[in-house]
């Protein structure tokens, strides 16, 4: 049976590198792919909308932005000798706080109402409430890999300040998405026309847009 060279590259392959270099990341990274499939499912046979956009749209973004998330995460990490116990507190920070996150935004899309800022009632309210919770929890881990690329040699100084302000860049765009808790004129001029419940759950900034998703490179992810 033939075998492929060393520089080919298949799913199985990368997949199994990814593996080697780490496995709490890139076994989030394959649920956020299947999970995505099945978030494009619901964008296709459940036609309800939310706040002007189907209800199935926020987790599929989400649910693939934060695929790209994990690899990314995983491919730097690949440039990581040591630093054991840090690698693990964020590998493992990283991947429960996006899963738990994504999880509660499905179940929202499956009750048929927002994730974000909703305060319409006690349980709602604890869910966004959590959801910003683990938002911090994966902004701290992304900080500390900033800081263990910081710590790491490199032969290639160019490309080592590359990686580190990459990953300093998107610890910005992620802290960014703070400022959408703050609410402006326009949001509030636009809270004043909604009704009461609607309101509610949007009084903490206004509608939360899909193009939220790309400072994550995502709020920075990416």
């Amino acid at each position: 049976m033939k075998t492929l060279p060393p520089d080919v590259f298949t799913v199985r392959t990368v997949l199994r590198r990814a593996l080697t270099i780490n496995a709490p990341l890139t076994i989030a990274g394959i649920v956020f792919a299947f999970a995505l499939v099945g978030t494009l499912v619901g964008l296709a046979i459940d036609h309800r909308v939310l706040a002007g956009v189907p209800a199935w749209e926020k987790p599929t973004k989400f649910m693939l932005s934060d695929a790209i998330y994990s690899f990314t995460f995983v491919w730097l990490l690949g440039f990581v000798r040591g630093h054991r116990q840090s690698v693990r507190v964020i590998a493992w920070v990283t991947s429960i706080a996006l899963i738990l996150e994504d999880v509660l935004i499905a179940l929202q899309a499956l009750r048929g109402t927002t994730s974000h800022f909703n305060f319409s009632t006690p349980f709602d309210g604890a869910i966004w409430s959590s959801m910003a919770a683990l938002i911090v929890c994966f902004w701290a881990a992304n900080l500390l890999l900033g800081i263990v690329l910081l710590r790491q040699r490199f032969a290639d100084a160019a490309f080592a300040w590359a990686l580190r302000l990459g990953v300093f860049i998107s610890f910005i765009g992620i802290g960014l998405a703070f400022t959408m808790t703050t609410p402006t004129r326009a949001t509030r001029g636009a809270r004043e026309q909604r009704p009461a419940d609607h309101r509610r759950a949007h009084g903490r900034g206004g509608r939360w847009r899909a193009g939220a998703a790309a400072r994550r490179l995502e709020h920075g992810r990416g």
